[in-house]
């Protein structure tokens, strides 16, 4: 595998995490002015997308 393969799997696996931490955190969160959940689902999906992109950049 390519380094930046690597890279791109790592950064994936921290997305998902965060996509995970952030679905939970949803789930037990009582309402605030900003959703802590809501915030780790985005920065999580934003990670994935930019993971899939370093993967996929050299082939």
């Amino acid at each position: 595998m390519k380094r930046e393969h690597i890279i791109g799997a790592i950064v994936i696996a921290v997305g998902i995490a965060l996509v995970e931490a952030g679905a939970y955190n949803e789930l037990g969160q009582v309402e605030y002015g900003i959703n802590i959940g809501t915030l780790l689902l985005l920065i999580g999906f934003l990670t994935l997308i930019a993971g899939a992109a370093l993967s996929l950049s050299h082939k």
